[in-house]
């Protein structure tokens, strides 16, 4: 089987832009690719479709993002937060990962 990407790095900044005016380095990386909305916050959120273990996934890009990045599996109570607030960003820079709660404490915060 031929691969159109060579890594899943490659093939997550295929579905990335970034917007005109800002830098590549520091700028938001926002995803062109699918995405769904949230049913509490309606903000949307990047998704990519993947095959694990055998089985058809569906799964937040911006997790598998930090994820490859940090060569580090996301755990179950963990999660990015992003610190840009823009909810379909990828860039990694703009990522922290954090505890559920914590991250619930920051949206909280970042709303009033």
């Amino acid at each position: 089987m031929t691969r159109k990407y060579p890594t899943l790095f490659h093939r997550l900044l295929a579905n990335t832009k970034i917007p005109e005016g800002q830098s590549e380095t520091s700028g938001c990386w926002v995803w062109t690719g699918k995405s769904t909305a949230s049913k509490r916050s309606g903000n949307r959120y990047p998704r990519i479709n993947m095959w694990l273990d055998g089985k058809h996934k569906t799964l937040f890009a911006h997790r598998v993002m930090l994820a490859t990045i940090e060569g580090v599996p996301i755990q179950t109570q963990e999660e990015p937060d992003h610190l840009c607030h823009n909810t379909m960003c990828v860039n990694p820079d703009h990522l922290e990962r954090v505890h559920h709660l914590v991250n619930k404490k920051r949206i909280r915060r970042n709303k009033s």
